[in-house]
């Protein structure tokens, strides 16, 4: 990922104080199959950053982009002093098609702009804990992630992307993946279906 900012960052810096005073976690309303897991999507990112950076005089653009088999976003946030701040983000889809690009722009989408404006994604469990619950929004626990289908799904999408097996990537590494914890496997696929597992960009098939 690389910053780039104007020169002058002051009334940028006092308006997205302001913003993200106000912004809210993001939804997690799209669930990940292979670990009965929910994750916040695009759209419920922008939902909560696009009232409050609005209100403050703060626009945001996201343009993609591509070099080779590389494929890049940019997002910037503007304000209406002219101030900007902007990040690019870059992957290579897991299929060099229109849907694997189209997934992976998704993705870098979701992941600059949400970093840029410091959203974090909503624990609802976590949130009804606190609140006590909501007789008018029941939603069942998610499942313990399954460890043994966790690893044949990075299985998988390992083979879609990279040579060799995860398992051998991962003792060249120092670590195994049999003392990985749920959070720790459900990051591994989803960098390993994105394709941005750092360290293997010389195991691409």
């Amino acid at each position: 990922m690389t910053m780039q900012t104007s020169t002058e960052l002051g009334q940028f810096a006092d308006a997205m104080a302001k913003a993200q005073a106000s912004m809210g976690g993001a939804t997690k309303g799209s669930r990940n199959p292979h670990f009965n897991s929910a994750f916040a999507d695009l759209a419920s990112v922008v939902n909560a950053v696009k009232g409050p950076l609005s209100s403050n005089g703060i626009a945001f653009v996201q343009l993609p982009s591509s070099s080779g088999d590389l494929v890049s976003v940019t997002t910037r946030l503007v304000h209406s002093s002219g101030e900007w701040m902007q990040c690019t983000l870059s992957a290579r889809p897991r299929k060099n098609d229109p849907q694997g690009v189209g997934s992976v722009v998704t993705y870098l989408k979701r992941y600059t702009l949400q970093a840029m404006c410091g959203v974090p994604s909503e624990d609802d469990d976590g949130n009804a804990g606190s609140q006590g619950p909501d007789p008018r929004k029941q939603e069942p626990k998610a499942k313990p992630v399954d460890t043994a289908k966790a690893l044949t799904a990075i299985e998988a999408a390992w083979a879609n992307t990279y040579t060799g097996t995860v398992y051998d990537f991962a003792k060249s590494k120092g670590w195994s993946l049999a003392e990985l914890g749920p959070d720790e496997l459900r990051d591994l696929y989803r960098t390993v279906d994105a394709g941005t597992v750092r360290g293997a960009d010389g195991l691409r098939k």
